[in-house]
């Protein structure tokens, strides 16, 4: 029972260890992550004013031909609101994306830090079985387990003569 709370212990340690030394990485992998997308939006965002602002212009010039400015107008808010619906969803797609990979590596790594966990105690519990099999044996447990051995060597050596010669003789 002790050596159990003494791994549980360590793997609580292990744990604490892996915590603080994949903070600051995982951390930082996400804040970076953070301001490329946030670059990003803010590059869309000066795109759909520079749209925008062109669409103001192009306005301003023609106010003074009516046919003109009603098509021209339409034109250009239209071509401004097909810009800004393909920027936000070029922004849309590469937030889900974004997000997407990020919960892969989030997922990759969980699993990895599992898999090693999972090894270690698994490790841990061997050795410690182990140590506990061989502090327990003591000289007539040796001696009955060699005289056991070799008494199945033996019948294993009959049986395969016997079977060797069972072969030879149908041959």
């Amino acid at each position: 029972m002790e050596a159990l709370i003494g791994q549980a212990i360590h793997l609580g340690i292990l744990i604490g260890l892996l915590y603080f030394v994949l903070r600051k990485p995982v951390r930082q992998f996400f804040s970076e992550r953070h301001e490329r997308i946030q670059r990003e939006v803010d590059e869309v965002r000066v795109a759909l004013r520079a749209a925008k602002e062109r669409s103001e212009e192009l306005s301003a010039k023609l106010k003074g031909i009516d046919a003109e400015l009603a098509s021209m107008r339409r034109a250009h808010l239209a071509e401004a609101e097909r810009a800004k619906d393909i920027a936000v969803k070029n922004a849309e797609r590469m937030s889900a994306t974004l997000v997407q990979d990020a919960e892969r590596s989030s997922e990759a790594l969980f699993s990895d830090l599992k898999n090693e966990i999972v090894k270690d105690l698994g490790m841990r519990v061997l050795a410690a079985a182990e140590e506990r099999i061989r502090s327990g044996l003591t000289a007539a447990d040796r001696s009955r387990l060699r005289e056991t051995f070799t008494a199945q060597v033996g019948d294993a050596a009959v049986v395969g003569t016997h079977k060797a010669s069972q072969v030879g003789g149908r041959s």
